[in-house]
């Protein structure tokens, strides 16, 4: 039931921001229903069950996706401040969250730290402690009450073994999939999100290709991608008089996505590659 409300509610377009333009490189926040209308606080508070697919502009679709988003977001932001003190803890059937994480390859050295925060803040949910995001989610535990729960898989950073790992994921009954490896493991995972027709999220990949056609329909990005930030450093550039660039990547198929995305929009503002030298990943400590 989670499963078909989520992506049903998940390929809406949200009024407020209007449907993702996948031209623009940007992440598809919009879709995942950033609107005045259904970011009430609390009105998603006394939703019993979650919604149909056709309901999934309900209040209760609306709760349980803040709540996804809040744990999407906290992997990118540092949050300073204490946290309120609940007493009520989450109870009752969990909702699984399947994650593909990089224990030993390319990624491994983000990969792991985003996990760290990953549970941290499912922690902290299952206690009903949301922080910024109280506001929009109230304090009512996990989500909806209901306990969150994870379940692992490391796919190495390789896209070869993502594709099975997050099959893997399903078949242990995930009902929702967070990619925290790197960009391009979740290009191949993200099949699998078609496919199933499950919501996938990648907050910490910056790659614009992930949220573009095709088997693009049910996953999202949280991060600012590659292409946009590149917009910042060809603007200093051109005040400074920088013609010519350097690129020193390893050869993970992260950095060959990402390094990939930077050169097409540098060698399409005229900079000129001087130097384009790859290396072996370093080994994970």
């Amino acid at each position: 039931m989670i499963k078909q409300a989520l992506a049903g509610w998940a390929r809406s377009s949200s009024p407020a921001c209007g449907p993702f333009d996948e031209r623009s490189g940007g992440s598809r926040w919009g879709k995942l229903g950033f609107a005045a209308d259904l970011a009430r606080p609390g009105a998603a508070a006394s939703a019993p069950t979650l919604p149909s697919p056709q309901a999934g502009r309900g209040f209760a679709a609306v709760q349980v996706g803040w709540r996804i988003l809040a744990l999407a977001a906290v992997l990118g932001l540092t949050v300073i401040g204490p946290a309120p003190a609940i007493a009520a803890a989450a109870s009752g059937d969990p909702i699984t969250i399947g994650v593909i994480e990089d224990r030993s390859g390319g990624a491994s050295f983000y990969s792991q730290e985003s996990v760290k925060g990953f549970k941290l803040f499912i922690e902290m949910m299952n206690n009903g402690e949301f922080l910024y995001a109280k506001s929009v989610v109230g304090t009512q535990p996990g989500i909806m009450g209901r306990p969150i729960r994870a379940i692992y898989e490391d796919d190495e950073n390789n896209p070869n073994l993502t594709l099975v790992k997050t099959r893997r994921l399903l078949d242990n009954g995930a009902q929702i999939v967070f990619f925290l490896s790197g960009s391009g493991s979740t290009l191949q995972g993200r099949v699998v999100c078609s496919e199933q027709k499950i919501l996938c999220l990648a907050p910490t990949n910056v790659s614009a290709r992930i949220v573009q056609p095709p088997n693009n329909d049910y996953v999202f990005t949280v991060a600012t991608s590659a292409e946009l930030d590149s917009n910042v450093f060809l603007e200093a550039w051109k005040r400074l008089g920088y013609t010519r660039i350097a690129y020193v990547t390893d050869n993970s198929a992260t950095a060959k996505t990402v390094a990939d995305g930077y050169k097409r929009s540098f060698e399409k503002a005229g900079i000129v590659t001087a130097i384009d030298e790859q290396s072996r990943p370093a080994p994970a400590t």
